[in-house]
């Protein structure tokens, strides 16, 4: 991320709080403090009720995407996004409120999820692959996807896999339990 990009977003999560209290305050004059309570309480409860009932159901959404040989991770950002329209309706104050609310409305996740995360976390639509995948469904080779070049890329750099090793002890392996190479059908 740029300097002045993190520049802005340190200056607008100041902001954002000292424009939700103004607004509350604002709010409070206009309508009256127990509307305007009542409306805190009404939307917390709203958001408390969206988290409750996601639980689960991401999940059991993903798994069923992943079996019909879709991506799984649609319904995991939309899980995601619904999660976030929770939590900003359990907080104080009237612009969280409303992003939460605006958040509930499906449309406006699928739009997120086609157009605005894919660019936000720089990938493909939710689309991972690795050249040796064992999970992978076997791909069509006639089909050709244009991920087969960075696939080789990748396979002549090598993997690099960081971790610790112990070696437990130093003795050869026997004969009778080293690998062996076939040597054709049997």
């Amino acid at each position: 991320m740029s300097q002045p990009l993190r520049l802005a977003a340190l200056l607008a999560l100041l902001a954002f709080p000292i424009l939700e209290i103004g607004l509350l305050i604002r709010a409070g004059q206009e309508i009256g403090f127990w509307r305007l309570a009542l409306i805190v309480v009404l939307t917390a409860i709203l958001g408390s009720v969206v988290i409750r009932r996601i639980g689960f159901s991401v999940l059991t959404k993903a798994r069923a995407q992943m079996d019909s040989g879709r991506g799984m991770f649609e319904p995991l950002f939309d899980g995601l996004l619904q999660f976030t329209a929770g939590m900003l309706l359990i907080f104080p104050g009237l612009i969280s409120d409303l992003l939460g609310l605006v958040l509930l409305i499906p449309v406006v996740r699928q739009t997120l999820i086609k157009s605005g995360l894919p660019k936000i976390f720089g990938t493909n639509p939710f689309e991972t692959r690795s050249p040796n995948d064992p999970f992978q469904r076997p791909r069509d080779p006639n089909v050709s996807s244009g991920d087969d070049e960075d696939f080789e890329i990748s396979r002549k750099k090598g993997v690099t896999i960081e971790g610790e090793y112990e070696r437990v002890k130093e003795e050869p392996v026997p004969p009778e339990r080293a690998l062996r190479t076939r040597s054709g059908p049997k």
